[in-house]
């Protein structure tokens, strides 16, 4: 069976639909490691489309957790800017509060982060077991005391390119991870943030970004 694995989608429906067409039939059921909303302008579209994927798990990222509290818990950054935007036209409540906090699949748990940490490739921090998680937007594995962490990357918000989309799919017979990457049109989201009148603060940041 293959699993798509994908995290953090911010949004960004351009990406999700590009992934989702390159992808279609190339995969059995869909693991969901959290942080669709929030950032891009399409957070409630990106929730209803996740709904319709068959075999969907769908786990709970930070950014459903400030979504369904209803307030940003990190004040004084970029994406609390984000969060004044796009949570006031956010209608999906109901379905975010069903995302689970974690899955198991074969030797690896599947959850968003490990103790709310950012978790990048040279991270070192102690493990017990096998992750796959989502969070860091840096798509690698890690290995650390005799276990592994997956990250797959972010689909909406790549860290070292913002017009790649990163991802992976999961064999759950060979028991490998495929890493993989596209690249789509950016623009499509800066222009549709410029005509939603985002703040320039929040436009800049797409635009600053580094691009493949």
């Amino acid at each position: 069976m293959i699993y798509l694995v994908l995290s953090d989608i911010h949004g960004n429906l351009p990406a999700f639909e590009t992934l989702l067409k390159k992808e279609r039939n190339n995969y059995d059921a869909v693991i969901n490691l959290g942080d669709v909303v929030n950032y891009a302008p399409w957070s409630n579209e990106c929730v209803q489309l996740l709904s319709t994927l068959p075999h969907v798990i769908n786990l709970m990222g930070n950014h459903e957790e400030y979504f369904l509290k209803g307030e940003y818990s990190n004040p004084g950054k970029v994406s609390e800017i984000f969060f004044k935007v796009t949570h006031p036209t956010f209608t999906e409540q109901k379905t975010i509060s069903t995302y689970r906090n974690n899955y198991i699949l074969d030797n690896y748990l599947f959850i968003h982060t490990i103790e709310n940490k950012y978790i990048f490739k040279d991270s070192v921090i102690n493990i017990d077991k096998n992750y796959c998680i989502g969070h860091s937007h840096q798509q690698y594995k890690n290995e650390l005391n005799n276990f592994t962490i997956i990250n797959p990357g972010s689909v909406g918000q790549n860290r070292s390119f913002i017009n790649l989309i990163s991802y992976s799919l999961y064999d759950t017979e060979t028991k490998l991870f495929e890493f993989k990457e596209i690249k789509y049109n950016i623009e499509i989201v800066i222009n549709e943030m410029i005509s939603q009148d985002y703040p320039i603060h929040c436009i800049n940041y797409y635009k600053e970004k580094n691009i493949a």
